[in-house]
């Protein structure tokens, strides 16, 4: 059997998604590390000539190279059915596409554009734009969708919540440097990430509040170099 090789770093969001998805299947794999220094990662040339993109993480598997993290996640699926994270029905993973878009569109977008944005104007748009996009995903997501189940289309964890865990998990950093927490009236929102945490995958790949807040320091005062942070500072610009 092919062995499976993952391109990854502990502090990468992205990779995180993954990094869980194969804990939940099961699954032994080879961690390839890429070690970050001083403000970027050190990027070998074996790694950019895996990926036109550069970032993590990156799958090889039985002479394929996957990227692009909820990419990554959909080929482990279906590659490895059991058990599933996607649901049976054509309807339930329509849903849970139709949020992992979201979560790397409007809900990112928000996410980055607190931590990044310098001047207070502009961190005040953000923060409040971004509020009222979490509550979209608790009105819209979670209390229609989830049924009653701790997750967010119901008992079964799927690719949607590991869409969103890591940056989620990484809140403690919008808190820290722009004063951001969760809305008080996302209550299923806060079910849910407790019921995350809950899980012996999500628990194996959590770093603590203090990792995370060291970590995104140059991106809170715009000295962080690497590609996520050139891309979202076009979007938010």
């Amino acid at each position: 059997m092919s062995k499976l090789e993952l391109v990854t770093s502990d502090i990468c969001p992205f990779a995180q998604r993954t990094r869980i998805a194969l804990i939940e299947k099961g699954l032994e794999y080879d961690s390839l590390e890429i070690e970050f220094v001083g403000d970027s990662f050190n990027k070998p040339d074996w790694f950019l000539k895996l990926t036109p993109t550069a970032q993590m993480p990156v799958l090889k598997y039985a002479g394929d190279v996957i990227y692009e993290s909820d990419i990554v996640n959909e080929y482990i699926d279906e590659v490895f059915p059991e058990p599933a994270l996607m649901p049976k029905d054509p309807a339930g993973r329509a849903f849970a596409r139709n949020w992992i878009a979201y979560s790397n569109s409007k809900f990112l977008q928000g996410f980055y554009g607190v931590i990044m944005s310098l001047e207070t104007e502009r961190q005040e748009f953000y923060k409040a734009e971004f509020a009222d996009r979490l509550r979209y995903m608790e009105r819209e997501g979670l209390e229609k969708l989830s049924e009653g189940g701790p997750y967010w289309l119901g008992e079964q964890m799927t690719l949607a919540d590991l869409s969103f865990y890591p940056f989620i998990e990484r809140f403690c950093v919008l808190e820290h440097y722009r004063g951001f927490s969760m809305p008080d009236d996302c209550v299923r929102l806060k079910a849910w990430l407790e019921a995350m945490r809950e899980r012996p995958s999500v628990a194996a790949t959590l770093e603590s509040d203090e990792f995370h807040i060291d970590v995104y320091k140059n991106y809170a005062v715009g000295k962080q170099i690497g590609n996520t942070a050139k891309e979202w500072q076009k979007v938010i610009a």
